[in-house]
């Protein structure tokens, strides 16, 4: 019903969402967050601040139901491309950092993703309202399929990372008047499928809450 979401308890790659939501007819959005929360520094100061940040899909914010209070969440456009370029940044991140400066809005922050890499610039498109706080931890939310395509590098082909890569778990929002266990048993049949296709041999099984 209204407000419920369904999650994959093991971990995925990218392209396994993106496979299922092409199939799925009882979801009104699915996407993916990291199953761990990554590292990133900022480097736009004289000290650098390392933070968190989860690596998701740009459905990742319509699939849990917060949009940020300031600016915007993340596009599909975001989703495309060899490296990211936007970030959604948490209240305490923006109240820490940037001295709740709405002028942050659409700011280029230079950002280190890999100690070893040269500074990036990720465009900050939206604050997200106090108290937000999924995944635990986590102070700023980066398009996942671009940092996949440019750290996924014992891959010989960027979208290699995309298909294989199992860094995710899977997240869904289940459109009104849809039973969870109707929704659940759909994903399931569906990932069972494209396991049975890609070969794959494990047990897929979706969990739902509200």
């Amino acid at each position: 019903g209204t407000g419920s979401t369904l999650s994959e308890a093991r971990e995925i790659a990218y392209g396994e969402m993106e496979a299922w939501r092409g199939r799925t007819k009882t979801f009104a959005h699915l996407g993916v967050v990291g199953s761990t929360n990554w590292g990133l520094a900022l480097v736009d100061k004289p000290e650098p601040q390392p933070i968190e940040i989860a690596g998701v899909s740009s459905s990742f914010f319509a699939v849990v139901g917060t949009a940020p209070a300031m600016g915007r969440g993340l596009e599909a456009a975001d989703d495309v491309g060899d490296a990211p370029r936007a970030m959604v940044i948490s209240d305490g991140l923006w109240t820490r950092h940037f001295a709740a400066d709405p002028r942050v809005l659409g700011r280029a922050v230079r950002v280190k993703l890999d100690p070893e890499a040269a500074p990036v610039a990720l465009v900050v498109t939206g604050v997200m309202p106090p108290g937000f706080d999924y995944p635990r931890g986590a102070e700023a939310w980066v398009p996942a399929a671009p940092l996949i395509r440019t750290y996924g590098t014992a891959w010989k082909e960027p979208d290699d990372a995309i298909r294989f890569l199992g860094v995710f778990y899977v997240i869904g929002r289940i459109r009104d008047s849809v039973p969870i266990n109707a929704a659940a048993a759909e994903l399931t049949s569906v990932m069972r499928s494209a396991d049975r296709a890609g070969a794959h041999d494990r047990d897929a099984h979706a969990e739902a809450s509200t």
